[in-house]
């Protein structure tokens, strides 16, 4: 559900129309004095009938939202309200906030009435024909009582149980009465307490924050009692919210902008959703299928540890720190013989997906609990093994070894490299021709111990019968996908497959299709996405490359319908901001960037040879990009394009890229290294903006300047990019290049404005993340 201002889309009526307070000294509210005015955000999503208001309390003199409120206007749905969204930010007095709303809406229907009215304007403008949904009910019908977190209803829909409304009736309640609320407690023990707290002035105590201050010891952060009762809450909230949404088939993402963002900035939620996965959700052992919600809490724990991924990858101490403390509390609680099996098997499927490598002691505890790794060296094992796979079969139903690769891989990642290996060579030696195909891609294991011991086992005689012609043409073509000192075992492979009289399999012809390809962010990395069709259904394939690392991500779909691509295909072009491209743009992509990985050591992931064999051709071979050759071949074709004037005129206008156009929206730098340089040449948080001229110098000599060669190369791929752009790009090529060229060069940065201001968005991005308190960590 993305949220825009009623005053964007009416602005003369909402400014006529808008209710503000205003809180004196004296007053005796626990709120701070100042003018506050109640900001109304609807629902801007087509198709979309939610039937609520988040309204935002802005507050004059501080210049912020200090209170975001939740109010659905139906009473009976479970999640009405009104309550805190925890998805937003919240003062500390952010709950006194609240109950004066509740009181407004409950002692002025005109004001209720307004909102209604309001929303149904909005969705009139949004869709752009009348309002459909049913009639609201009268706003004095009902007295709406303020919930402090997600209603209890929303908990039991998901764990199936009776929901009850969160709204009081008329007329009184008594004290040992279960309250109106939903919360399972008695009237007295809830609500009432906090409705007597406002009455006598007093605000309830706000949940303390989440997010991670800015102190003189960065690592020594305790979780208090409060702090873990305010995450579980907010994660509570997030899962009611996310189920909400795909109740509704018409939601085409599984979660809002507003989720997303909420698992981007409180990383501590991981533990959140993994102690309510372990507590509340998790399956006993005897139910088939695991209980409602399950799924859900699973999925936002595996973004959760993604976006804690993110921050390791920038080697913050903090995440890297958490990133632990979640994997042992994981071992620890989930690798226990009484843990459904099945749970231990999805949280290693969550840490695979998102990349974060399993920690010793999951190994350790995951080796324990499972005893059948030991029949992978067992008398008989290989019986054992075949059985094992035949069940793995069964229960994914796959029908492609791509499908099984992930799951497997997974799995194998806890396992000592000598299982892998011999269950990899188990899989070859299987009866099943799809483990046989799947064995061969695993000598694309990431693991590069795993994979220099595999060709000597793939010899053998009971594996070397089983690579048939598909086989022996991707042992051809992927040696060249290994680092150089491992490709000797696969050649010794070839060899004996020739001499045994095995015939490679002809090339696949290209299957057409278009390929899609979003511009370089900040962190250097490119999704690109080629999209097929194969009689009446479409298949989409995609690869993220990353400066540094290589391919870093490949996946791919099939089965859509031509509505479901076309929506994925707006999702690339809109929030991605991708282009149609050249289709032979992703080979030279391609081959730049597996050439990266095998520098660092790394062989790129086994999807790759299926989307090599889609787009048609020979088997990719690595190829450095140079960055003075190309720079000097593009400038060649087009020498008009470079006059004194001309570069000048791009260099001067580059500084406004980052606020003008969306493919330098994320054009900064954000690892631990920028708040080391800001704390060490600069001083404290407070004076980064105050000696903002200092700071940019700061991040221009210490950070931009080391990193030279990594912004160069990302602007000689964005030439690359826009070049090859089917449809007009947002910038010529040759501006992307003159800035490549400059500082290919030696240009000093000082000259080259752009770098100024992606060194006052690195300055500004950490300054949110300190005033956030949301990882600052030296």
């Amino acid at each position: 559900m993305a949220l825009s201002g009623f005053y964007q889309a009416f602005p003369k009526l909402a400014a006529s129309e808008l209710r503000t307070i205003t809180v004196a000294p004296s007053s005796g509210v626990a709120v701070p004095a100042d003018r506050y005015a109640f900001l109304e955000l609807y629902c801007d999503e087509r198709g979309c009938d939610c039937r609520r208001v988040t309204v935002a309390v802005f507050a004059e003199r501080k210049g912020e939202a200090v209170a975001y409120i939740s109010l659905g206007f139906d009473s009976a749905d479970d999640m009405a309200g009104p309550f805190l969204d925890l998805m937003n930010p919240q003062a500390p007095y952010a709950p006194e906030l609240l109950r004066i709303f509740t009181d407004m809406i409950n002692s002025d229907p005109d004001y209720l009435a307004r909102l209604q009215c309001h929303y149904v304007q909005y969705k009139e403008r949004c869709e752009g024909r009348p309002y459909a949904g049913p009639a609201f009910e009268k706003p004095d019908a009902v007295k709406r009582v303020a919930v402090d977190h997600l209603p209890m209803p929303s908990r039991a829909k998901l764990l199936g149980a009776k929901p009850m409304t969160p709204v009081r009736r008329q007329g009184e309640v008594g004290r040992n009465d279960p309250c109106p609320c939903g919360s399972g407690k008695k009237y007295k023990q809830c609500c009432m307490v906090h409705e007597g707290l406002s009455k006598t002035g007093s605000a309830p105590s706000a949940p303390v924050s989440p997010a991670r201050p800015d102190t003189g010891n960065p690592e020594a952060q305790a979780e208090t009692p409060a702090d873990t009762g305010a995450l579980m809450g907010q994660a509570e909230q997030l899962i009611g919210e996310v189920a909400r949404r795909r109740a509704n088939p018409r939601h085409q993402q599984p979660w809002s902008p507003a989720v997303q963002q909420t698992l981007e900035t409180t990383h501590d939620l991981a533990l959140a959703f993994l102690r309510l996965l372990l507590n509340r959700y998790a399956p006993d052992g005897r139910q088939p299928t695991p209980p409602e919600g399950y799924g859900l809490c699973l999925a936002l724990l595996e973004e959760a540890l993604t976006q804690i991924r993110y921050s390791v990858e920038r080697q913050r101490p903090w995440a890297i720190a958490l990133a632990e403390q979640v994997q042992m509390e994981m071992a620890e609680q989930a690798f226990r013989p009484e843990v459904d099996v099945r749970v231990q098997h999805d949280l290693i499927q969550a840490l695979h997906s998102a990349k974060l490598e399993p920690h010793p002691c999951i190994r350790d505890q995951a080796a324990a609990v499972a005893a059948y790794y030991a029949r992978f060296s067992a008398a008989g094992g290989a019986r054992n093994l075949d059985s094992l796979l035949e069940r793995l079969l069964r229960e994914t139903r796959a029908q492609d070894p791509l499908e099984l690769l992930e799951p497997m891989l997974a799995q194998m990642e806890v396992m000592p490299a000598e299982g892998q290996v011999v269950l990899a060579a188990g899989m070859l030696a299987s009866s099943k021709p799809l483990f046989n195909e799947l064995a061969v891609l695993l000598l694309l294991h990431p693991n590069a111990q795993v994979r220099a011991q595999l060709p000597d086992h793939y010899r053998q005689a009971d594996c070397l019968g089983h690579i048939g012609p598909l086989g022996l043409r991707r042992l051809i073509g992927l040696r060249n996908w290994l680092p150089e000192k491992e490709r000797l075992g696969v050649d010794a492979l070839i060899k004996d497959l020739r001499v045994s009289g095995v015939q490679s399999a002809p090339l696949p012809p290209a299957q057409p299709g278009t390929v899609y390809a979003s511009a370089f962010d900040g962190s250097g990395a490119q999704g690109t996405w080629v999209v097929t069709k194969s009689k009446r259904h479409h298949r989409i394939d995609a690869v993220l490359v990353k400066q540094g690392l290589g391919i870093r991500e490949v996946w791919g779909e099939g089965g859509f319908t031509k509505r479901e691509i076309e929506d994925k295909v707006r999702g690339m072009t809109g929030r991605a901001g991708a282009l149609p491209v050249q289709r032979d743009y992703l080979p030279r992509l391609v081959a730049h960037f597996v050439a990266v990985g095998l520098d660092r050591g790394t062989a790129p992931p086994p999807q790759l040879a299926a989307l090599n064999e889609l787009m048609g051709g020979e088997y990719w071979k690595p190829e450095v990009l140079s960055l003075r050759a190309t720079i000097a071949e593009l400038r060649a074709g087009d020498p008009d394009a470079f006059t004194p004037a001309r570069i000048q005129g791009v260099l001067d206008d580059a500084r406004h890229w980052p606020d003008y156009f969306p493919f330098a929206d994320s054009w900064f730098e954000d690892d631990a290294r920028v708040e080391a340089v800001l704390r060490e040449s600069v001083g404290p948080v407070r004076d980064w903006s105050l000696r903002l001229p200092v700071s940019i110098r700061a991040i221009v000599d210490d950070v931009l300047e080391p990193r030279r060669g990594v912004w160069a190369e990302r602007l000689l791929w964005m030439a690359l990019w826009a070049r090859a752009a089917e449809k007009r790009a947002p910038r010529p090529w040759q501006d992307f290049l003159i800035i490549a060229e400059a500082l290919q060069q030696g240009r000093p940065l000082g000259q080259i404005p752009l770098m100024n201001a992606i060194a006052l968005r690195t300055v500004q991005s950490a300054l949110g993340r300190a005033r956030a308190g949301s990882a600052v960590r030296t």
